[in-house]
């Protein structure tokens, strides 16, 4: 576990603009911050230590530096007598930091970003299990703990390095595994223990280990390295740090073939963790932050411009309603009332072949923000109880097929403050399921347009699914939250632990078999217990789960255990195979 202080230097600074962000909103920032400074509170900075701001300060502060439009970064006297520049100190919660609610507490800094470190570790301990087998959260736990350890738990990544053998040929194959994540991300990457804590990241850990373990590419590779008779350097490197915005894809291998020459082969995936449906977005003229007034002028309405003629509409005839109107809201609704005007003209034409060669660069701007227009990415989605994986490219052989029918529409949100905000719907002619959203959304930092999927894009794109978890499987513990299947995992590693096999399973087995041959009902009491037992001591005590095997398993679980055993063996029982 990271300290608070150690959070303290990975901190964005405060500066009079984010305490000023929700002026005169419920949220408003200005009260705390004076309030703080009244009560004598201790302010931390981005170095780790922390002061005390002069309340003689909080008249200054009111009239000329926490207004709109203030300037520069006021110089704040502290009462020990020195003077501190208000950006040396630490955007914490209560002002809108990550890493850290409202109240002070550390909570997940970014469950998306992490997100990237644990399927890195999950590949890993895929590929590195002997014989091959499907990974469990124990697997996880393991992979990520030795990463910490070895790794350090402050900065922004590492690399472990992980020696697997090959039993049929005498060799041994190293795996590394290489993390890099923005600084509070990592922190919380290596911490085990706080992310499974948070029940919505807990959820989306336990949804990509049933994605590592159906996932083909991943299954392919590990069943390669364990029987190709050659000592395998392999690199699995999670990457959400360099050139971030360059590629929808931040997960990828290296190996060494049988000719000696170096393979890439990258996970191929757009990583989106909860139940958003945003896979994209058009910032008004850029990037960074953009104000009212910068949205509300030739440049913004560049932006809006390009925005939608990506789209493959013009909503030049606007330019000068949107210019001259009385302020952004009514200017955002006049250009976005116009492309709508010309989406439903595109869709109601007469002419068939113009119609699809719109709806070719609407896909294609789809295709762009979704993937970044690439043929082999596709984006998955990790939510508490399922995961499913999103194909782009099904858009285009609908489109060949004549099989993408759309309708379109202008709804709006409605904003606390009392503002309206419009978006456009693209609907499914048939049964008026939503296809896919452009949506205007607007704080006083950054105003900007989210591309969002709907019911029936999610329906015709998704390539892989699985069915949602069912809740509360066992007793919530500590190490392995409601939905942990420890039934499934005590299974594996009966089968698949050398020593519990030889000694306590196949033993087991070899006395059903004698028991059906001589005509006997097998008494799982007498013959199955034992084992099971002893293999639960021995499962708990090799990976130090709980102080007691009973806080992991329950009767009932025993039951189901003695029950799957039965079923799946008792076929091969039957054959004699067990001698």
């Amino acid at each position: 576990m990271v300290a608070f202080k150690e959070f303290l230097f990975e901190y964005a600074d405060l500066r009079p603009s984010e305490v000023v962000k929700y002026l005169g909103k419920s949220n408003d920032r200005i009260p705390a911050f004076l309030n703080k400074i009244s009560q004598g509170a201790k302010f931390p900075t981005i170095d780790g230590k922390e002061v005390i701001i002069d309340k003689s300060e909080i008249e200054r502060l009111k009239n000329e530096i926490l207004i709109p439009n203030a300037k520069g970064v006021p110089n704040l006297k502290t009462t020990d007598g020195t003077e501190i520049k208000m950006n040396q100190l630490a955007k914490t919660g209560e002002f809108g930091g990550v890493g850290q609610s409202k109240t002070g507490e550390r909570i997940l800094a970014n469950r998306g970003n992490t997100l990237e470190g644990v399927l890195g570790a999950l590949a890993l301990a895929r590929l590195t299990v002997r014989p091959s087998r499907r990974v469990s959260e124990v697997d996880l736990k393991r992979i990520i703990t030795d990463f910490g350890k070895q790794a350090g738990t402050q900065g922004t990544g590492g690399t472990i390095s992980v020696k697997a053998p090959e039993e049929q040929a005498k060799t041994t194959d190293t795996f590394s595994l290489t993390v890099k994540l923005p600084a509070k991300n990592y922190a919380d990457f290596v911490d085990y223990d706080f992310m499974m804590a948070d029940k919505s990241m807990a959820g989306f850990i336990r949804q990509s280990i049933a994605y590592v373990n159906e996932a083909g590419i991943v299954d392919r590779y590990a069943k390669m390295f364990e029987s190709n008779g050659k000592a395998d350097n392999v690199s699995v490197i999670a990457d959400g740090v360099s050139d971030m915005s360059g590629r929808k894809t931040d997960i990828f291998m290296t190996y060494t073939d049988e000719n000696g020459e170096k393979q890439t082969k990258r996970f191929d995936l757009s990583l989106k963790a909860g139940t958003t449906n945003q896979f994209g977005q058009a910032a008004v003229g850029s990037d960074h932050a953009t104000s009212k007034k910068k949205a509300h002028s030739e440049y913004g309405w560049a932006a809006y411009k390009k925005i939608f003629s990506d789209f493959g509409v013009d909503v030049s005839a606007v330019g000068n309603a949107y210019l001259n109107a009385t302020g952004i809201e009514q200017a955002i609704d006049i250009v976005y009332n116009e492309a709508y005007t010309k989406f439903k003209e595109e869709l109601a034409g007469n002419d068939d072949n113009a119609e699809k060669a719109w709806l070719k660069q609407f896909v294609l701007n789809i295709k762009n923000h979704g993937t970044y227009n690439d043929p082999n990415v596709q984006l998955a989605q990790f939510e508490k109880s399922k995961y499913f994986v999103l194909d782009f490219q099904k858009l285009d052989r609908l489109l060949d097929r004549d099989k993408l029918d759309m309708g379109v529409r202008v709804t709006y949100t409605n904003s606390g403050d009392g503002t309206k905000w419009p978006r456009i719907d693209f609907v499914n002619i048939v049964d008026g399921k939503l296809f896919l959203r452009i949506r205007s959304k607007y704080n006083p930092a950054k105003i900007t347009n989210l591309i969002e999927k709907g019911d029936y894009f999610k329906e015709i794109t998704t390539v892989r699914k699985n069915k949602p978890v069912k809740e509360n499987m066992m007793k919530p513990t500590q190490d392995f939250g409601p939905n942990y299947n420890v039934v499934d995992d005590l299974h594996v590693y009966m089968r698949n632990n050398d020593s519990m096999y030889r000694k306590k399973y196949f033993p087991m087995l070899c006395a059903m078999q004698e028991q059906l041959q001589a005509g006997k009902k097998i008494n799982a009491k007498k013959i199955m217990m034992p084992a099971i037992k002893d293999c639960m001591e021995a499962y708990n005590k090799q990976y130090n789960l709980v102080e007691k095997v009973s806080d992991l398993i329950t009767d009932e679980d025993v039951k189901t255990l003695v029950k799957k055993i039965y079923t799946e063996e008792i076929p091969l029982i039957k054959k004699g195979v067990y001698k």
